[in-house]
């Protein structure tokens, strides 16, 4: 597990994110990592959420998603394989189905396993569990409508 700080620089952060660091650095003595870059363009960005945009059911969300690989949310970058689990488990936890969170040693059962306990905690506290599905390029607007979609399919009125 890494013990440092990942920075991700682009375009005219370049002196904040560099100053940014050397803070870090001084006050934690953690290693700090740059990757200097541009963020998605605008037409990459377009491309992305069109893809997301004209999926017709979950199967063919997690195909766009393994196709179009990480997703930077406002606060984490997601692998396809976090947003599928956390999707996965926001929209069978939406339809009452039976959540398979895995076996101890599963690749998935701990990521599960702490969203399974973060939906639990949510529904306490009367949050919709799709804050947990990223905005980015429309990801959570068209999770809630599947689930719209599954609820009408399957007869749910609520």
């Amino acid at each position: 597990m890494p013990t440092g700080f990942f920075i991700f620089v682009t375009g005219g952060s370049f002196l904040t994110g560099v100053v940014v660091g050397i803070l870090l650095f001084k006050i934690f003595g953690k290693d700090i990592v740059f990757a200097f870059g541009r963020g998605a363009t605008f037409s990459e960005r377009k491309r992305k959420e069109q893809l997301i945009v004209g999926v017709k059911n979950f199967d063919e969300l997690y195909d766009v998603l393994k196709t179009i690989g990480p997703v930077r949310g406002t606060r984490y970058v997601y692998t396809p394989e976090e947003l599928m689990d956390l999707i996965y488990m926001v929209s069978a936890y939406q339809l009452m189905y039976t959540i398979y969170i895995g076996k101890p040693g599963e690749p998935w059962y701990e990521r599960r396993s702490r969203i399974a306990a973060v939906l639990e905690e949510m529904t306490k506290r009367g949050e919709d569990p799709l804050k947990l599905i990223t905005r980015a390029y429309g990801l959570r607007d068209k999770v809630r409508e599947l689930i719209e979609k599954e609820k009408k399919k399957m007869g749910y009125f609520w």
